[in-house]
């Protein structure tokens, strides 16, 4: 935990002097991959800024090492964030399950220490209804390989980035919803432009 916006004005000086490579090589730290400290316009890897900030809060201890704490939203988000600083999260967090009214209403963006979106269960229901429970990037099936353990279970993927959206809009759960397996869905999340059902399905051909 740190305590002092200084502290971390200080890390990003010195991340400014030394340069990104050789700041993180110099305290151990990998590139962040999601969530990248905002400081005038410039992007940091927020979690080896907040290690090198504890060392200038805690000289007598020094710089936390990775290892001994973790990155995300819980920790090093959150402890920026009541510092008053921007941390961007390259990509929203991997939407699970919908929970949640024949207008579905989704969006409704809430700010709690990342966004999360309201999501609606009917949608849900509809969208599986029409396409069944098939994979529609590569066609697995739960049931199938689980029998009773995955009966019902797929994620639902939204087509429209909700993201970039950032405001209530009415779903369509057939032109707007598809099922998919939690590893496609993982994937088709991870550009930080949303990629569409066919350029992942290409992927998946290519690579049969």
């Amino acid at each position: 935990m740190i305590y002092n916006p200084e502290s971390v004005l200080r890390a990003v000086e010195e991340c400014d002097r030394l340069g990104r490579t050789e700041f993180l090589q110099k305290y151990g730290f990998s590139p962040a991959k999601s969530y990248h400290l905002i400081h005038n316009g410039k992007e940091y890897d927020s979690k080896a800024i907040v290690g090198v900030a504890y060392g200038f809060e805690n000289p007598d201890h020094g710089p936390l090492r990775a290892e001994e704490f973790s990155g995300g939203a819980a920790t090093v988000q959150n402890w920026l964030e009541d510092l008053g600083f921007e941390v961007r999260v390259a990509a929203p967090a991997l939407p699970d399950e919908i929970i949640e009214p024949q207008r579905y209403i989704e969006g409704a963006v809430k700010r709690i220490s990342v966004n999360s979106y309201e999501r609606n269960p009917e949608a849900r229901r509809k969208c599986i209804e029409h396409f069944g429970l098939n994979c529609a990037v590569c066609g697995f099936n739960f049931r199938a390989t689980y029998g009773e353990l995955g009966e019902g279970y797929i994620h639902v993927h939204h087509l429209r980035d909700l993201a970039s959206i950032g405001e209530e809009y009415e779903v369509d759960p057939i032109e707007d919803l598809r099922p998919v397996c939690p590893n496609c869905h993982a994937m088709l999340h991870r550009p930080a432009v949303t990629m569409s059902i066919e350029e992942l399905k290409g992927i998946v051909g290519d690579s049969d």
